[in-house]
C-alpha cells in the first residue's frame, strides 16, 4: 500500500516535470529548428517516467504468486503481467535515447527480452501444468528481473519504473 502511494506521489511529481520538460523542449525545438537531435538525459528520463507512470500503478495491482507449486496461482497473474511489462518495455524501447546512453539502453533491452522469455516460459509451464518446470522458470525470471532492474538503476531509470524497482 505504501509502495503504491509512493509511486503515485512520484508519478505526480514527475508528471509536472514532464509537462515543464515538454514545454521547454517545444521552445528549444522551435528556436533550433532541429528535431532530429537526440534528447538530453533529463528529457529522456522524463519520457521514461511518463511511460512507467502509466504501467507502474497497473502492475502494482497484480499480486505476485504466493506459491509457485500451484499452477493457477502462477498463471493467473502472469496472464495480466506479461502484456503490461511487454507494452512498457516496447514503449521505452521505442524512445530515442541520449547518444551517451544508447549502448547501455540496448544492453538493458536485451536483459528485458530475457525477462520476457522467462515470464513466457513460466506461464507455459504453469499452463501445462508442469510444477517443477514452473518453479525453475519462475526462479529464472526472478534472476533475470533482478539483473534488468540493476541495469536500469545503473542507467538512471526513475524508481517508478519496473526496470529499476
Amino acid at each position: 500500500m505504501q509502495l503504491m502511494k509512493r509511486r503515485r506521489q512520484v508519478a505526480i511529481g514527475l508528471g509536472a516535470a514532464v509537462v515543464a520538460g515538454s514545454v521547454a523542449t517545444g521552445i528549444l525545438l522551435g528556436f533550433s529548428g532541429n528535431s532530429d537531435a537526440a534528447p538530453t538525459k533529463a528529457e529522456y528520463f522524463a519520457r521514461v517516467a511518463r511511460i512507467c507512470g502509466v504501467y507502474g500503478p497497473q502492475l502494482d495491482q497484480i499480486a505476485p504468486p504466493t506459491d509457485v507449486t500451484i499452477p493457477g496461482e502462477v498463471a493467473t497473474p502472469l496472464r495480466r503481467v506479461i502484456p503490461l511489462v511487454q507494452a512498457e518495455t516496447n514503449e521505452v524501447g521505442a524512445l530515442r535515447p541520449p547518444t551517451e546512453l544508447s549502448a547501455r539502453i540496448e544492453q538493458w533491452l536485451a536483459l528485458k527480452a530475457r525477462v520476457m522469455a522467462a515470464l513466457e516460459q513460466t506461464l507455459h509451464a504453469a499452463e501445462a501444468p508442469d510444477i517443477p518446470a514452473t518453479a525453475v522458470a519462475y526462479l529464472r525470471f526472478m534472476k533475470e528481473a533482478r539483473a534488468a532492474s540493476a541495469a536500469g538503476a545503473r542507467i538512471g531509470f526513475p524508481k517508478i519504473c519496473s526496470s529499476s524497482s
